[in-house]
């Protein structure tokens, strides 16, 4: 879906496209959480409903990324995007701490009602915060066209740019083979601890420690390579 959404996203306003794709991964939490209340809920539900946060979770960061680019100065872009990073892994340290607590006390449901009521936060945040609409640059004028056009033309410009192209294809086998480990790590930890989840909470926390050192250090070394 991402190509399509990349162009989407830069046809539409992309405050209503965040607030939609956040809207939508809230409705899967939602039919999540009644069907478990119901007693329903079985693995396909799981399987369906990520399915479709997902298609719309690929409109949220090209809209989300966009957007922070119309918020700051050039020369800010990788500050913002080390504290942003920053913030992602902070929150690896201390949800899976406080998930397990909290289930150990409370148990799942009210865990679900905290992530509605999050998202309630954001989207309240998100319509009072101002996100101003983009100049069509030149190559957006170039690449006008058809919605097939359109994301045709994006692959077109990366290929056309050679260090660009490398960049993409670092990022394109990093996440890749990094997405194995993660995608195995849960059931592996679980796996070898008798499923406890404190030791799955411990293990998710150091990842998240380890995720805002990195950032930490990258943030310290573009602030230093500005300098």
């Amino acid at each position: 879906m991402s190509p399509i959404a990349g162009a989407l996203v830069d046809r539409w306003n992309r405050k209503l496209i965040i607030a939609l794709a956040d809207s939508a991964m809230g409705v899967s939490t939602l039919v999540i959480f009644i069907l478990f209340l119901m007693g329903n809920l079985e693995i396909w539900h799981v399987h369906a409903l990520g399915a479709f946060a997902g298609i719309f979770a690929a409109f949220h960061w090209p809209a989300y990324s966009a957007a922070m680019t119309l918020l700051i100065p050039k020369h800010q872009y990788s500050r913002a995007t080390a504290l942003v990073t920053m913030a992602e892994a902070g929150t690896g340290i201390l949800a899976p701490v406080l998930a397990v607590f909290l289930m150990g006390f409370v148990g799942i449901a009210p865990i679900f009602l905290i992530d509605l009521f999050s998202l309630i936060i954001a989207l309240t945040t998100l319509i009072f915060s101002r996100i101003p609409s983009p100049t069509r640059s030149k190559e957006g004028i170039e690449g006008a066209g058809s919605l097939l056009k359109e994301s045709l033309y994006g692959f077109r410009y990366i290929f056309s740019k050679p260090s660009l192209l490398g960049l993409q294809l670092i990022f394109l086998f990093g996440n890749l083979f990094s997405s194995f480990s993660w995608t195995v790590a849960v059931p592996m930890i679980l796996a070898r601890t008798g499923s406890n989840a404190t030791a799955l909470a411990a293990a998710e926390a150091a990842g998240g420690i380890g995720g805002v050192s990195h950032r930490f250090a990258y943030r310290r070394t573009s602030c230093g390579l500005r300098i």
